[in-house]
């Protein structure tokens, strides 16, 4: 009887938990939804299309991802993806209901940029490792680690203004034109679920 009791107790905390980790899952879904919504309301600067995560392309885990909006949505090539944090990157592709982003992590993604402070231009590259280069600035520039990089208004593909990271080391060689500076971008790209397309 007694072994009995045991083995139902331990199915009764079993199924407790389970329902536990699902109730913690659905808590993160509401917060996530709750920003992403407070994000748009607040942001009446851009037309802004949501759309969710669907899947993260096997070939380049790091570099792009798939959501859940495409040619029917409106969704175009080139078009600027955002999230609360900041800048993701750019749609690469389009289907009908899907579309494909490439992050500025990719070292073929190059982002005009510009420090926030004092509009120091330079143009953003990915690096491959969760980083970006901030390249073209002029040894002697006035920049600081710490300083909020932004699209700058010479972007053709990304409208000004929007968040990119800080500057998180500067290093100088003598006899080099530009400064070598890494960037740390705003967003979490280990944990996105829902963006926002501007068309």
């Amino acid at each position: 009887m007694l072994v009995e009791r045991n083995n139902r107790l331990e199915s009764e905390l079993a199924r407790l938990k389970i329902e536990r980790d699902i109730l913690n899952n659905q808590i993160k879904t509401l917060k996530r939804l709750e920003v992403a919504s407070g994000f748009k309301e607040s942001n009446t600067r851009f037309d802004l299309l949501g759309a969710k995560v669907i899947r993260r392309e096997p070939s380049q885990w790091l570099n792009t991802i798939l959501l859940d909006r495409g040619r029917l949505d409106g969704v175009k090539p080139n078009m600027a993806v955002i999230n609360e944090n900041g800048l993701v990157g750019k749609v690469i592709s389009v289907s009908d209901y899907t579309s494909r982003v490439l992050f500025i992590l990719d070292p073929g993604n190059t982002v005009s940029v510009k420090i926030l402070r004092n509009n120091v231009m330079g143009v953003l590259k990915g690096n491959g490792d969760g980083t970006c280069s901030l390249q073209y600035v002029p040894t002697g520039a006035d920049i600081k680690v710490g300083d909020t990089i932004v699209t700058s208004e010479a972007s053709e593909l990304y409208p000004s203004g929007i968040v990119v990271g800080k500057i998180d080391n500067i290093n100088s060689k003598p006899g080099e034109t530009f400064l070598n500076i890494t960037v740390t971008p705003s967003v979490d790209f280990s944990n996105i679920y829902y963006l926002w397309i501007v068309r």
